[in-house]
């Protein structure tokens, strides 16, 4: 076996190997009497298939698969003997002739691969700012962080008369539209569409507000459903089964509203009792400590969520501060050739290399650090990982029960039902997050404090600003 490796430019080199028939025909004889001791044909009995009468049926088709099957085993041990590092996977060169095979004369066999090479670098850190935000809160952003917990917290309870603009009214809308005529014992019948609705008092314009407000269950009212709305993104939000030749066709139109439901999003008392609910292991007696610890986690999941700003913003330099030489040319012809992505894909990536070849600096670079900070995932984490992300959904979706068991449970056994390169995609994110994280430690910190309002700025302008 000859294995010869060419570096045509710091980007991309080709591998070339050369197998003569020694290399291979002990390898073919193995597989040639694995295949016969199983194989059913007729005329055999089972497993009593000659090797000889194996070889004659499918001896190409056994050659082939063994051959190919010793090239990419040498090729991925002379890439790691060798500490070759390269992106996405060798494929073949374009306009490539594979070789026949024929087992009944044994010949030698060359093959070659190209691959796009990550070319040498060094990590480099200097000049990465890592900022350390610190958010203080007004009075009045307290408040205001007070009251949106509590309407978050806040339950749905029937009403059965229309009292708030909070409230939500639901019933179905009943447009009469110009007769047809319709041959049925002579009798002209109305035409009439049939829409369920539902409306939140407070999105409608104020005098329908105004119309709505008394409404009692099982009242009825006439209304211009696709007028009573501030915007047509509300009117196709809340009109079920609205389509878009509905607003030339009903726009216009009165309908017959019948109440079937009202709905209203009541806040919990500020009761001891629902204090113990939410801490249900301290002591908190009065609405003024109550806040007070409530607004400790909300400063708590702020700065959690300003360190992970941070962490975005430092990966976003630290990418442009170890920008190498991408053969980005060669990776769409991969990407293409293994089918990995969709030719619509391909041509965003075309419109907008610059997107795509952030994620391949991602990948070189978070790899180097993983090694740099021997950055270890144990099985648990993977486990525990996707199923906080999946109980966080179903509690997003709100389904959440209250049986913590239950969801855990449902989680649990979606995650056994991951296969490998899913649960391989799971660790490498948790330790590139690990990587990141060790990095964010290690540089020195500028410290920077704003408040609430001007980090939702911040936010706004996003990690390149």
């Amino acid at each position: 076996m000859e294995i010869v490796f060419e570096k045509q430019s710091e980007v991309r080199g080709k591998l070339s190997i050369t197998l003569q028939p020694e290399d291979y025909l002990s390898e073919l004889d193995k597989e040639l009497k694995k295949i016969a001791s199983k194989a059913h044909i007729k005329g055999f009995r089972p497993g009593k298939t000659p090797v000889a009468v194996v070889k004659n049926l499918y001896g190409n088709e056994i050659l082939g698969d063994t051959v190919l099957k010793l090239f990419s085993q040498n090729v991925d041990k002379y890439l790691r003997e060798n500490d070759i590092h390269f992106l996405g996977e060798p494929i073949a060169p374009e306009n490539y002739d594979f070789p026949r095979f024929n087992v009944r004369f044994p010949e030698t066999y060359s093959f070659q691969v190209e691959m796009a090479l990550v070319p040498p670098f060094e990590l480099k850190t200097e000049g990465i700012e890592a900022i350390s935000y610190k958010i203080t809160l007004s009075e009045e952003e307290k408040n205001k962080e007070f009251e949106a917990f509590l309407e978050r917290q806040a339950s749905i309870k029937e009403a059965q008369k229309v009292e708030s603009e909070n409230d939500f009214v639901m019933g179905n809308c009943t447009f009469n539209l110009e007769s047809t005529e319709v041959e049925a014992e002579s009798q002209t019948e109305p035409t009439t569409i049939t829409r369920y609705a539902l409306f939140l008092v407070s999105k409608l314009k104020k005098e329908a507000q105004e119309q709505f407000m008394g409404l009692e269950k099982g009242s009825e009212i006439e209304i211009y459903p696709f007028q009573v709305f501030e915007n047509e993104e509300d009117t196709k939000e809340n009109i079920f089964g609205t389509k878009e030749e509905d607003f030339t066709l009903l726009k216009d139109k009165k309908a017959k509203f019948q109440v079937e439901r009202i709905s209203r999003r009541e806040k919990p008392e500020l009761t001891e009792s629902y204090f113990k609910q939410v801490f249900p292991n301290e002591e908190i007696s009065d609405e003024n400590a109550f806040k007070e610890r409530i607004l400790q986690n909300i400063v708590s999941d702020i700065n959690i969520h300003a360190i992970n700003f941070a962490k975005e913003k430092l990966k976003e330099d630290f990418i442009k501060q170890n920008t190498f030489e991408v053969d980005i040319e060669f990776l769409l012809r991969y990407l293409t050739q293994a089918k990995r992505v969709s030719e619509a894909e391909i041509k965003e990536i075309k419109q907008k290399p610059q997107e795509f070849l952030k994620g391949v600096h991602w990948e070189v670079l978070s790899n180097e650090l993983i090694k740099k900070y021997n950055v270890e995932v144990t099985f648990e984490e993977v486990k525990q990982d996707y199923i906080n992300g999946v109980i966080a959904r179903v509690r997003q979706m709100g389904l959440n029960t209250g049986d913590d068991a239950w969801m855990y449970e449902f989680a649990f056994k979606q995650f056994k039902g991951l296969n490998k390169s899913q649960i391989d995609a799971i660790y490498t994110n948790i330790a590139r997050e690990k990587a990141i994280d060790r990095l964010y430690e290690e540089l020195p910190k500028t410290e920077k404090e704003t408040s609430l309002k001007e980090f939702d700025e911040i936010l706004k302008r996003g990690i390149n600003a």
